[in-house]
């Protein structure tokens, strides 16, 4: 859920300032992005996609 709340945040902020630019996005993000088809939108930029950390459950 909060993940399509993002998304849908990301969509009003690049419909309302028409760019918009990802600094540091989590990997994770950009792979979101990526997967339902809005890394092609028009004005969306990402810069340094940072790659996530493993993690390991003990």
């Amino acid at each position: 859920m909060s993940v399509a709340a993002g998304i849908t945040a990301l969509r009003v902020l690049l419909a309302d300032h028409g760019a918009l630019t990802l600094i540091g996005a989590p990997q994770m993000l950009a792979h979101t992005l990526y997967k339902i088809g809005s890394l092609g939108l028009a004005g969306l930029r990402l810069e340094d996609v940072r790659a996530d950390e493993p993690t390991t459950a003990n």
